[in-house]
């Protein structure tokens, strides 16, 4: 049987070499999506302004470009959604076909309910783990693009909004090794609440000992569910409430500013709202360092599998 240990990039690589046409795709969709939406903030404050200064006719034109875009975006969105339960369905069905001859092998097939847990969480887990990937990276290259027009409008306006970046990226940083452990702790007891529940079904008459196995891991399990989650959520929503900060100071700075008559009104606007843009992009951010430690540990158990290891 072919060994997989140590080759973990070639392993992915060549999963994902085989469904390149469906990832250039979801990137396609995804790049059009999130690139008219950066429009729509500029749109909406050319708006404003338009219509402080008396401008009715310009502000209505603005109403027909914004319509056309949000137009265009929900359309994409529907090409978007699709290419990502395509690349799924590649990625899903070239992880099972990988763990063919592992099936089918007549020696002994291990814990079956480990196994299932594999075969079915953690090729989930992997096979999601790329469509989201995509679309998280195009995020991360919003940002540097709203990072570009924040400078364009004020020094402090851009140097405050990398310092929010920095911030983030620390507290992502110190707490990553955290949301690996908690992770592998929560596939570990449900692995063994699996595995009781593989030997209950597979029994004709269960012992009561395992009734009382099966709920005492199930609580296990449970609990490291939602410390995981937990741990998950509040990183998360710890980078969200920084980039709120900055996003609130900056528009009182905004606010100084206008009332000195150096920036107009429709900046504030835009400034709001590419700040909602920057929380759900820190937002996809601190997502994606949690998937990864998700996915490291899925494939770790899957390649585990392929060679007819144990799976911790």
């Amino acid at each position: 049987m072919k060994k997989f240990v140590g080759m973990k990039r070639p392993f992915s690589f060549k999963v994902l070499k085989i469904a390149k046409p469906e990832i250039a795709y979801r990137i396609l969709a995804c790049i059009v999506v999130r690139g008219l939406s950066l429009f729509v903030p500029i749109i909406f404050g050319t708006f404003i302004n338009y219509i402080a200064k008396g401008m009715y006719s310009k502000a209505i034109n603005m109403i027909i470009i914004g319509l056309l875009i949000a137009g265009f975006i929900h359309v994409f969105e529907i090409v978007r959604a699709y290419s990502y339960q395509k690349l799924r369905e590649k990625l899903f069905i070239e992880y099972t076909k990988l763990s063919t001859e592992r099936l089918f092998d007549e020696k002994d097939k291990g814990d079956i309910g480990k196994n299932l847990n594999v075969l079915n969480h953690d090729i989930e887990t992997m096979s999601n783990f790329f469509c989201s990937l995509i679309r998280q990276m195009i995020r991360v290259l919003e940002i540097f693009v709203i990072f570009i027009y924040f400078f364009s409008i004020g020094y402090y306006f851009g140097f405050a909004s990398l310092s929010a970046a920095a911030i983030c990226f620390i507290v992502i940083d110190r707490t990553h090794p955290k949301i690996a452990k908690v992770n592998k702790e929560k596939l570990a007891s449900l692995d063994i609440r699996n595995s009781f529940l593989n030997k209950i079904l597979s029994s004709k008459k269960p012992d009561k000992e395992y009734k009382n196995s099966l709920m005492e891991s199930t609580v296990n399990y449970v609990k490291k569910y939602t410390k995981a989650k937990i741990t998950e959520y509040a990183v998360m929503y710890g980078n969200l409430l920084i980039i709120e900060i900055f996003r609130w100071g900056l528009l009182g700075l905004g606010i100084y500013l206008m009332s000195k008559g150096n920036i107009e009104i429709g900046i504030l606007v835009i400034i709001y709202n590419y700040y909602s843009q920057l929380i759900s992009g820190f937002e996809e951010i601190s997502s994606v360092v949690i998937k990864i430690k998700q996915f490291k540990v899925s494939e770790n158990r899957f390649i585990k599998f392929l060679n007819n290891r144990k799976i911790v």
